[in-house]
């Protein structure tokens, strides 16, 4: 879900509350934002096209008065009156051109509203969207509708199809395993958020998202509310990338056991084996240089902006312990506190659904997240800064640079195994060796590539742009490498049997044929 909503730029906080057995609240998953500042507000009121936030920061410091209070009050009694100054007025999205001034002068991250507002725009035949107006025009959405069981129709089939033509060549494992994904995309799939399609589709499948909120609704314009994922979703998406993966391996290992070899001939087969090697390897040595470029860089950690300053977390998955807050003579009596206090709570006095709307109206407040930040970057992670750029972490403290943080042993390595993969193509076009040799390069190649972007998506640091383009060029280049001079080869082996065939004709004819030239 933080793939399909987020696009992994979102820093997204996961907060829940277990309810109890005899509970009428459904279980749902409720996305809502928190700016960095006031004027970034995503949801306006209707009447007077102010910023809306259910509760101001002086309910919020009362809230926080009430929780120190002595004699201490109770967590339902903190609840009831919060809940009561909730304004919960009715509410619409924020135009463009009520945030132009601030959007021109702060380079932000596209809202998880892009998943519903591109339906319309970018057509795919796998998403549509229901929109809906309740009683009196009051509250406006839309439902997202996917259609999950044809796409993986379409995607078993893409994957069958790559298979065969893996079998019919018996070459370039790596070329067939990555040309799925863009042949999906041209089969309307480039307009759908995240990794993994299936697992998007089934994500954001009967979400719905706010246009318009009417007065009392503990929603706001610009939320989107969504079911959980099953264990059987999530085993029906791993069955589909298994299944793509076997038939395509398979109809690839069934042609190259029975692919016939011929060593490169004539200008053809000698040129398009030597201008592939040269291509693979130039763009290997320009991916191992841009590594290094990538190392000459430093760890930013504050970004400055005209209305607030952004904290880079840098963590890709961080577990915050409640317990560590409430114990903090800091953050116990702040804002963090007081959500940690009502989403712990499970007495039967308290209302669940004023303590899920209390603690929600809390967090949209800018300056929680603020305060969440820092509370990471000082207490949790305990980040040290020269300036804007991070120089040390923990206690005792460690020093941190783009050495440290990004996979670049790891990365030089699957480039390095790519150029060992492609040289042995080479040799295995001149020399006699056997056929299993040249399989094994080819699986060594598509691992390569596999476990490249898995550092993508699970280091620190993401790889540059130009060093994934060059890397993904040459294991392309280099996996097709054979199936380059197969084909020049068989282009002169072709002529040959033109020609022989030609003069097999001469000696059998009668007297006076003559060769046509053409």
């Amino acid at each position: 879900m933080i793939e399909a909503f987020a696009f992994n730029e979102w820093e997204v906080l996961v907060l829940g509350k277990r309810l109890k057995g005899s509970s009428t609240v459904e279980s749902t998953a409720h996305w809502i934002k928190s700016p960095h500042h006031e004027n970034l507000c995503p949801s306006k009121a209707k009447q007077s096209g102010g910023n809306a936030f259910p509760l101001t920061e002086a309910d919020v410091a009362e809230g926080l008065a009430m929780l120190q209070q002595m004699p201490k009050r109770s967590t339902a009694d903190i609840v009831e009156i919060m809940s009561q100054k909730c304004d919960l007025q009715a509410t619409r999205c924020a135009f463009v051109s009520e945030m132009y001034r601030e959007l021109e002068n702060n380079q932000l991250q596209p809202s998880f509203a892009n998943v519903f507002t591109k339906v319309d725009g970018d057509e795919s035949p796998y998403q549509s969207l229901k929109h809906w107006t309740g009683q009196y025009g009051s509250n406006r959405g839309s439902s997202m509708k996917c259609a999950t069981r044809m796409y993986i129709m379409v995607h078993i089939t893409v994957a069958a199809a790559v298979g065969l033509m893996g079998a019919a060549s018996g070459r370039g494992l790596a070329v067939w395993l990555l040309a799925i994904r863009p042949t999906l995309q041209t089969l309307g799939t480039q307009s759908i958020s995240g990794e993994d399609v299936v697992l998007s589709l089934v994500s954001i499948d009967k979400s719905i998202f706010q246009y318009e909120t009417g007065t009392g609704s503990s929603l706001l314009a610009g939320d989107i509310t969504s079911s959980g994922l099953s264990w059987w979703h999530l085993g029906g998406v791993s069955a589909v990338s298994l299944v793509e993966l076997l038939i395509t391996c398979a109809g690839w290992f069934y042609g190259a056991l029975r692919v016939e070899k011929f060593s490169p001939s004539g200008v053809v087969g000698h040129g398009m084996l030597w201008l592939s090697t040269l291509v693979w390897l130039s763009l290997s040595v320009r991916a191992l240089i841009s590594i290094r470029q990538r190392l000459g860089g430093r760890m930013v950690g504050l970004w400055k902006t005209a209305l607030f300053t952004r904290i880079e977390i840098g963590i890709r998955n961080l577990e915050i312990i409640v317990d560590r807050i409430l114990d903090s003579p800091i953050y116990s009596n702040s804002v963090l506190g007081l959500v940690a206090i009502i989403l712990r709570d499970r007495s039967d006095e308290t209302d669940e659904s004023s303590a899920i709307l209390v603690a929600e109206s809390a967090l949209r407040r800018p300056a929680t997240g603020t305060l969440l930040d820092h509370h990471l970057v000082m207490d949790v992670l305990k980040f040290q800064y020269s300036d804007d750029s991070v120089v040390s972490q923990g206690e005792p403290s460690v020093t941190v640079n783009v050495r440290g943080a990004y996979p670049w042993f790891q990365t030089c390595c699957c480039i390095t195994l790519t150029m060992l993969c492609g040289c042995v193509s080479v040799v295995y076009a001149y020399c006699s060796l056997p056929s299993w040799v040249k399989i094994i390069a080819e699986v060594l190649l598509a691992v390569s590539a596999s476990w490249y972007w898995t550092l993508e998506r699970t280091t620190g640091l993401p790889h540059n742009r130009d060093t994934s383009v060059c890397f993904t060029v040459a294991t392309l280049v280099a996996s097709s490498v054979c199936r380059t001079f197969y084909i020049g080869t068989m282009v002169e082996k072709y002529h040959e049997v033109i020609n022989r065939d030609v003069e097999r004709a001469e000696s059998h004819s009668p007297k006076g044929f003559r060769r046509n030239s053409d």
